[in-house]
């Protein structure tokens, strides 16, 4: 199987500590981390071309849906979804995705 390298990763996510656990994490295994707030600013972000993705569905002003579908008009890249789930989300399966925590390690 062929690796892929990942230098650039953009989690768009608006909770706080759980944007700033997952930034210090990727940060510390080497990678490159953009982050955002909003879809809107995730899609600005876009053009520092990630190599990833990381998308929470829940976003204020839009939702993950929303940005895949707008994101998909100019990029190709990888959309891993942060959601909170106990099954696999209807029409997961063109994207990855991966429970999110209801909490940051550490917090309450």
């Amino acid at each position: 199987m062929e690796s892929v390298s990942l230098s650039r990763i953009l989690i768009v996510e608006d909770d706080l500590g759980v944007r700033e656990a997952l930034a210090l994490a990727l940060g510390l295994e080497g990678y490159a981390v953009l982050t955002a707030t909003s879809a809107a600013e995730g899609l600005r972000q876009v053009s520092a071309q990630p190599d990833l993705i990381l998308l929470d569905v829940l976003l204020p002003g839009s939702d993950g849906f929303s940005f895949l579908r707008e994101l998909r008009e100019r990029s190709s890249v990888p959309v891993n979804f942060r959601i909170r789930a106990r099954r696999r989300p209807l029409g997961a399966s063109r994207s990855s995705w991966t429970r999110r925590p209801t909490a940051a390690p550490g917090g309450s």
